[in-house]
């Protein structure tokens, strides 16, 4: 068991221990598929480019915070496979997304599919951000020691 992070009280209350910095791109990037079942066919340029950015920035944060969960929690040992881990199921989870893309845009880019699509990633989205925060084992992260 890891020793409890140090914050002057005995024990962390559980908000202590969490890092809100996972959440916040996870609730931006949730944010977005509404943004997306807004743009038509009629819509102005600045729309689509303001949806992609709300969704390119919480993309980035996420990898990085990934990336440094990874080297926070897995032993120096496994550092090597668990890598691998990490980028094998980003790779999975690109090649679903294609295949999302494929299925709801399978006769050709049009705005149904798109909202389709949108309500297809705000599903999985909502999916994902509460299995994240009913995830007890993430409280309990003390930072690695050097």
């Amino acid at each position: 068991m890891r020793p409890a992070l140090r914050t002057g009280r005995s024990r962390p209350r559980p908000a202590d221990a969490f890092d809100r910095r996972l959440i916040t791109p996870m609730i931006l990037g949730s944010g977005t598929e509404p943004g997306l079942l807004l743009v038509h066919s009629g819509s102005a340029i600045w729309l689509p480019a303001a949806v992609g950015t709300m969704v390119g920035v919480p993309q980035g944060l996420i990898g990085l915070a990934n990336q440094s969960a990874l080297y926070r929690q897995a032993d120096a040992a496994r550092m090597g496979s668990a890598a691998g881990l990490l980028r094998t199921f980003t790779y999975m989870g690109a090649m679903a997304a294609s295949a999302a893309d494929a299925a709801f845009f399978a006769h050709g880019a049009h705005t149904p599919g798109l909202h389709h699509l949108a309500l297809f990633m705000l599903a999985g989205a909502v999916l994902l951000l509460t299995a994240t925060l009913l995830d007890r084992s993430l409280r309990n992260l003390t930072p690695r020691k050097a």
